[in-house]
């Protein structure tokens, strides 16, 4: 009989071979079946044959057997596994019993530690390592000029601006935006027992058609509903749907009260859609409203301009026509003088492929105060602020000219005739 090569014995170090254990054990008795024939008086060869007559098919049985020994070998590596898990848990709640203020440290300290780390990984995941969740995202693009010192302020435009230049333009599929400014909690739900914040953003109602968005329940915004004096609608995340309202699947049609005004439910957006992930890394948004411009005429740059460009189009293109329009864009068209405005030398418009723009520059939600009566595209305020928010500035017609919260108002203030 063969004895079993001193590297085999070795080579189980490096972990268990159901099937070379299979042909040793067959390898084995194989030849201690033929010793027995030999010792009968049978020639080596005729009782080597013998014995594998005796055996039978022998790759059925080393396929039998190989079976065999990876179900046990899973099944013994699986209750060594729970044994070893059993035993730390035990020795761990051990250890820690005999000091329980370290034991509270460690358990928030890794609490922390692992909720940041998702949270992290999330908002990398979501800009570095995924594409945006929009079909054909490479189309999209962000419209504003280079990061400046002034902030969002000069990164945006007003209502008139981004209609010049929506108009004005033949590069894209469509052009929206969102409103730039807003806080935290900025809404309060109330009528479903006790109040409680949420926060929304204002978007253009062509901002999901553009980004190709399709709702998971109900419909998107339409035209109608960012004229002026159109009911109050609403569209909710999936997971404040789920989370507020328990996944009511009526809930379409629906009238919630928002900080004090009815307003109807259109639709529920789709689990993958996530405004804070894309353009507020960090922000939870809970809900959108539609962004009404002719309310928001008077308010400065506010709105944050993004387009999808057509099949064919390149950036260098896009970017050409974009630099052809600014000069003509106006901050507000029935001021005249506030035409050209817009540009220059260091704050031209320079578009950007909306996934390079939200891996650069994306930041939480600003919260701002606005100044009114002013026809200067970069006249602004902006300050932390606790919901609800109110412009501050000129308090009704006429010249701004009173102090603001303790702070001097911007100067060059033209009255208005609002």
């Amino acid at each position: 009989m063969k004895q079993m090569p001193m590297w085999r014995r070795y080579a189980r170090l490096l972990g268990p071979d159901p099937a070379a254990d299979v042909k040793d054990e067959l390898r084995f008795h194989l030849d201690a079946k033929t010793d027995d024939l030999i010792a009968q008086g049978w020639e080596p060869e005729a009782a080597r044959r013998e014995a594998e007559r005796q055996f039978g098919d022998l790759r059925s049985v080393q396929h039998a057997g190989e079976k065999l020994g990876k179900k046990m070998e899973r099944h013994k590596r699986l209750q060594d596994h729970w044994n070893d898990l059993f035993r730390d848990v035990r020795y761990t709640f051990r250890k820690l019993g005999r000091d329980p203020g370290f034991a509270v440290a460690a358990i928030l300290i890794l609490a922390l530690a692992i909720g940041s780390n998702v949270v992290v990984f999330s908002v990398v995941n979501t800009l570095l390592l995924r594409p945006l969740p929009f079909p054909n995202s490479e189309e999209l693009v962000w419209i504003g000029p280079p990061p400046q010192k002034c902030g969002k302020s000069c990164e945006t435009y007003s209502a008139d601006a981004y209609e010049e230049f929506r108009d004005q333009t033949r590069s894209y599929q469509g052009i929206t935006g969102y409103m730039a400014f807003s806080s935290p909690d900025n809404l309060r739900l109330t009528g479903r027992s006790e109040p409680k914040p949420a926060t929304g953003i204002e978007v253009l109602t062509n901002f999901f058609q553009v980004l190709g968005v399709q709702p998971e329940m109900g419909r998107l915004f339409t035209v109608e509903d960012g004229r002026k004096g159109a009911a109050a609608v609403v569209l909710l995340t999936d997971p404040y749907w789920r989370r507020q309202f328990a996944a009511d699947a009526t809930i379409v049609g629906q009238t919630i009260d928002l900080s004090g005004s009815a307003t109807t439910v259109v639709g529920v957006l789709p689990p993958a859609f996530d405004f804070g992930a894309v353009f507020a890394p960090g922000t939870k948004i809970d809900l959108l409203t539609p962004l009404i411009l002719d309310n928001e005429r008077m308010w400065g740059n506010i709105v944050t301009m993004i387009g999808r460009t057509k099949p064919g189009v390149t950036l260098a293109q896009a970017q050409a026509e974009a630099l052809l329009v600014e000069p003509h864009l106006c901050w507000k068209v029935k001021y005249p003088k506030s035409c050209g405005a817009y540009g220059g030398k260091d704050s031209s418009m320079q578009l950007r492929v909306l996934k390079d723009y939200v891996k650069r520059t994306a930041a939480p939600l600003t919260s701002c105060f606005v100044v009114r009566c002013s026809d200067d595209p970069a006249h602004r305020l902006c300050q932390p602020v606790e919901p609800p928010a109110r412009p501050c500035g000129c308090p009704g017609k006429g010249i701004c000219g009173t102090r603001c919260s303790g702070r001097k108002p911007w100067p060059h203030h033209r009255p208005t005739t609002d």
